[in-house]
């Protein structure tokens, strides 16, 4: 079951990554098609974090210089946001689930 929850995490927090780093690489013309379908994915993965307007907590905590003025707040809160709902699930996962094994 940890596992299975692991890999939805996985499948929610790869596309948000990649997100984050998309300002700081060049893609070719033929990733295009790529790049909008990984912005729209996650977009539906910042909904919750936009609506709680957690970007602005971002905003006020990265300075506006350099590397950090390219980076998009609502995606780095929204990383920040489903890292620590997947660390707070596999916890009460892990209270939840007997250990097999090992001698007692």
């Amino acid at each position: 079951m940890r596992f299975l929850v692991g890999l939805i995490f996985a499948a929610v927090l790869t596309p948000l990554g990649l997100r984050l780093m998309l300002p700081f690489v060049e893609m070719p013309d033929f990733l295009n098609a790529f790049r909008a379908l990984l912005t729209v994915w996650t977009d539906l993965l910042v909904i919750p974090f936009v609506v709680l307007d957690a970007g602005r907590f971002v905003r006020d905590f990265l300075p506006p210089v350099g590397a950090f003025a390219r980076l998009e707040p609502n995606i780095v809160a929204a990383f920040v946001g489903w890292s620590i709902v997947q660390a707070v699930v596999m916890a009460v996962l892990g209270l939840m689930t007997r250990r097999s094994g090992g001698a007692g």
